[in-house]
């Protein structure tokens, strides 16, 4: 068996999953990254912010990315809110959980972000 993606049970078989689909998105643009990496510190300059977030996946070809958003210290992560860090601004919940963005992908509509708000076309 191989390492775990992340601390995320859920994540974990989403990655098997891309890996089984011979690595193709499993929405349209979104896409695995290392847990937890990368951390923009052009999100903020406050230490503690950066901590609140545990990013994830790409969530468009644009470079957006979805992280869970820590807003408290429950054992669960995967009953995290789910954030996205629009690529040109913004910052939007965009699901309760993942399991309600699970949801949500499979949709297969690409995310748009901006300051005001996200939503899949």
């Amino acid at each position: 068996m191989r390492d775990s993606h992340s601390p995320v049970p859920e994540l974990n078989q989403l990655e098997e999953l891309q890996e089984q689909l011979g690595g193709e998105f499993i929405a349209d643009g979104f896409e695995l990254i290392e847990f937890g990496e990368p951390r923009h510190d052009g999100w903020s300059d406050d230490p503690e912010f950066l901590d609140a977030f545990l990013p994830f996946a790409y969530a468009n070809s644009s470079g957006s990315l979805y992280a869970l958003w820590r807003v408290d210290d429950r054992a669960d992560l995967a009953a995290l809110p789910v954030v996205v860090f629009g690529d040109e601004g913004g910052v939007h919940v965009t699901a309760r959980d993942l399991r309600e963005l699970f949801r949500q992908l499979a949709c297969d509509r690409p995310l748009w972000v901006d300051w005001a708000g996200a939503g899949f076309g």
